[in-house]
């Protein structure tokens, strides 16, 4: 009897085992295809966002081919082109938009975006700009601008207060002073004594406006003051893509010739940059400019907004017109996905527009502001 016993339980065990394994099996399936289905989800989600990249690439190839189209139909000869007569905040290319990062003018709102073309000679040049210009930047030491006087000029002297080889040979790695022009403004990284608080300022992704994380003291980079204003870096102010006329430059640091600054869009902190103009000169010429836009293409309506030092030193360093703009082009695919963003220099001094210089601030990240960020989110959460 005891055996009939055990002969029955036998095979309900093994089909008791038999019946875990099963479980197990089918439990170790099912993971693979969670494991496989969510793999293969998140290979969807990158191709979409590879696939928003590209069209975020060619949209900004578009929005350059547009820029050089405006530029070359110019209503004024020198002049940036009336904002209102052109697309410049999220024009759509196919799926993909652009946007021309631009500065306001009129200074209106510190954090509100701008979008628009811009002009890059209404900055000074930092391979002509005199020593006193230069020492006159926010954030500029009478050291560190000397740096950059020795750093572009061909001679090994040393500028006092500045740095030439016997410095830079010193450092870690060691590397020797350039002693010719800048070529793009990145290499005044390599400057002794510059850092990214001077570079940028307030302004970590170079669009010009107050970002939130520009406004919250320690909250989060970079380091600002929280007053509610934006104070940019020497960047904001500085080209190597000046405008084509010259005149001879005085005093120390001179280059020989300094490239004119156009009083139709520079900023007061450049114009008060120039010898004889300064703060006073410069609050005059903004204030003229406000009031007098269908003045700013007349020759020399700035001698008009100057009296004294000013108006005396106006037809050295001023022009009102340009051969050199930049287009500061952002973009995004699809879904708003993708985001690219490009700078272009183009040189109109033969007539025809030119690619003069090309950069990749993408890395810098977002640069299109607040709401259309909020834009964005919704269209990600929408598709």
């Amino acid at each position: 009897m005891k055996l009939t016993t055990a002969a029955a339980s036998a095979p309900r065990s093994q089909s008791g085992s038999a019946l875990i394994i099963t479980l197990w099996v089918a439990f170790g399936l099912v993971s693979l295809a969670l494991y496989f289905g969510h793999s293969m989800s998140l290979e969807l989600k990158a191709s979409e966002n590879r696939i928003a990249g590209l069209a975020a690439d060619q949209a900004i190839e578009g929005a350059a081919r547009y820029a050089a189209y405006l530029l070359t139909n110019l209503e004024t000869p020198g002049l940036l082109p009336s904002a209102q007569f052109y697309s410049r905040d999220a024009v759509s290319v196919g799926e993909a938009t652009f946007w021309f990062v631009g500065r306001d003018p009129d200074q209106d709102s510190p954090s509100l975006p701008y979008f628009g073309l811009d002009d890059e000679s209404g900055r000074l040049d930092v391979n002509t700009a005199t020593l006193a210009m230069l020492e006159a930047l926010p954030r500029m030491t009478p050291s560190l601008a000397a740096a950059i006087i020795d750093w572009r000029d061909s001679d090994s002297e040393v500028t006092s207060g500045g740095a030439e080889e016997e410095t830079y040979m010193r450092r870690n790695p060691a590397h020797r002073a350039k002693n010719a022009h800048f070529e793009t403004l990145d290499e005044l990284r390599l400057v002794f004594g510059m850092d990214a608080e001077v570079l940028f300022g307030e302004d970590a992704n170079q669009n010009g406006i107050l970002d939130p994380n520009e406004n919250d003291g320690d909250g989060s980079p970079p380091k600002d003051n929280q007053d509610g204003r934006l104070d940019p870096g020497i960047l904001e102010y500085l080209t190597v893509a000046p405008a084509a006329t010259t005149t001879r430059a005085p005093g120390p640091g001179a280059a020989g010739s300094i490239s004119r600054v156009n009083a139709s869009t520079a900023s007061e902190v450049v114009l008060s940059c120039l010898p004889g103009i300064e703060k006073v000169g410069a609050s005059a010429l903004i204030a003229y400019r406000r009031g007098h836009v269908d003045q700013l293409s007349t020759p020399g309506w700035f001698t008009n907004a100057l009296t004294g030092d000013g108006l005396r030193a106006a037809n050295d360093y001023l022009t009102n017109g340009s051969t050199r703009f930049r287009a500061d082009i952002a973009a995004l695919g699809q879904h708003g996905r993708g985001y690219r963003r490009q700078r272009f220099v183009f040189d109109l001094s033969s007539g025809t527009p030119r690619i003069a210089a090309r950069q990749d601030l993408t890395p810098l990240g977002w640069a299109l502001g607040r709401e259309a960020r909020q834009k964005v989110q919704v269209a990600q959460r929408n598709p």
